[in-house]
């Protein structure tokens, strides 16, 4: 149980960390465009502009907040439910400012994924707040 902490830690910050670093070190090295290491890692980076290459790390941390550490944010289901949803319309707004894809179907594709579990959520909200009229 004592490592256990850290070790979640090391695990949750270490790989978005992670996958960052690889991209810009292989950026700063210019071999981004090689044939080995487009195979290798090009998910992590094919799919965004040029700029916005930390992008990845930046979807990792999303879902991170969204599945692990929600769960430590409130005790009551109504309050995780409203951190979720705050969470999710900052990463939405966020998403819509940077534009991070290469292709315009991505784009909608993202957008749609990160806007149809928010408006879930809203609608839970609402319905929770009639249920606790009545």
């Amino acid at each position: 149980m004592l490592l256990a902490a850290p070790a979640a830690l090391i695990y949750a910050c270490g790989i978005p960390i992670g996958a960052w670093a690889i991209v810009r070190y292989y950026k700063k090295e210019g071999k981004l465009e090689e044939p080995n290491i487009k195979r290798m890692i090009g998910f992590m980076f094919h799919p965004f502009r040029d700029e916005c290459s930390y992008w990845l790390p930046v979807e990792l941390v999303r879902k991170l907040l969204l599945t692990a550490c929600i769960g430590f944010m409130a005790r009551s289901c109504h309050y995780k439910l409203l951190m979720a949803q705050l969470i999710s319309f900052a990463f939405i707004v966020g998403f819509l400012n940077v534009g991070p894809y290469r292709k315009k179907r991505w784009y909608w594709f993202q957008l749609i994924a990160m806007t149809i579990p928010a408006l879930g959520m809203s609608w839970a909200l609402v319905g929770r707040a009639e249920s606790e009229e009545e």
